[in-house]
């Protein structure tokens, strides 16, 4: 596995509507450092707007369990195809763009490790 691109944005109006806009940090950049702090909550430069709590206790977007999402990059090239247009890294509101990412079943747990971080994937499931 590499890392192909790393992403981050901070919340800004994603659409103005009468009833009140629509903030969002979907629209992911790459930022080119050498490194990047990550905490339990985000990456450096990043964050979630949508922090919503969920009725399992865990939030809509973020937090402890949702810091990080990964995307595999492979799947970039059917995704302009369909869109008929280039896209930039980021563009599905990835942190993390990785070649060679295995796809995953939503209800498995996968451990990944990025230079001695644990980056453990998924969302606990509700009691």
């Amino acid at each position: 596995m590499r890392i192909v691109s790393v992403n981050v944005a901070m919340p800004g109006v994603l659409l103005e509507w009468a009833t009140g806009d629509v903030i969002s940090a979907i629209g992911k950049r790459p930022v080119d450092v050498d490194e990047l702090e990550l905490s339990v909550l985000n990456l450096a430069g990043d964050q979630q707007a949508d922090t919503r709590r969920t009725p399992g206790g865990g939030q809509v977007h973020g937090g402890v369990h949702q810091a990080v999402y990964a995307f595999p990059a492979y799947h970039y090239p059917r995704l302009e195809a369909v869109l008929g247009r280039p896209l930039g890294w980021g563009f599905m509101g990835e942190n993390l763009d990785l070649a060679a990412l295995p796809a995953l079943s939503p209800n498995v747990q996968r451990l990944l490790m990025i230079h001695d971080r644990d980056l453990s994937g998924g969302v606990p499931e509700a009691d």
